[in-house]
């Protein structure tokens, strides 16, 4: 997945206030950076066993997200940044 240098250049950017769920299939290695940033309807990720990039704020600012999926293989990941921080503080407010 490529990488989006600001949230308005995302092809899906019409409708995030109306998508509640994202998965990223097998076969997809990366999700590029600001992909799915600030997408509050979201509340449910399901990540593939394939992905081993996660871009900067890829997917930050998520206010309903309530169930992160991850097939990724230990050890094989890596993220441009702590991907799950915004996501994670929701959780503890």
């Amino acid at each position: 997945m490529i990488n989006y240098e600001t949230i308005e250049n995302r092809p899906w950017n019409s409708y995030i206030n109306s998508i509640t769920s994202i998965k990223i299939n097998d076969g997809i290695t990366s999700i590029g950076k600001n992909s799915f940033t600030n997408m509050i309807s979201v509340e449910n990720i399901t990540i593939g066993q394939d992905v081993i990039t996660i871009g900067d704020e890829a997917i930050e600012g998520m206010i309903s997200l309530i169930n992160i999926n991850v097939d990724i293989l230990l050890g094989t990941a890596e993220a441009e940044v702590p991907i799950f921080f915004n996501i994670f503080s929701y959780f503890s407010a």
